[in-house]
């Protein structure tokens, strides 16, 4: 067996930074419609739907503090 790359303690550096632009927003959503066969119909009833909506922020770009 192979040795580890890293301890699973092991603490990484990751350099901040500061938002030059504001965050960005994204909004979306699915819609699924189903129509099953009528031996599955007690399970999933007639026409099964289902729906999500969801809002995404990641920040803007970034310039890496020194």
């Amino acid at each position: 067996m192979a040795e580890p790359l890293y301890d699973h303690d092991e603490i990484f550096n990751i350099p901040a930074g500061i938002a030059t632009r504001p965050a960005n927003v994204n909004a979306g959503a699915q819609v699924s419609v189903f129509s099953p066969s009528g031996g599955l119909h007690p399970v999933y009833g007639k026409l099964p739907l289902s729906a999500e909506v969801y809002l995404r922020f990641s920040p803007g770009l970034m310039k890496m503090m020194r």
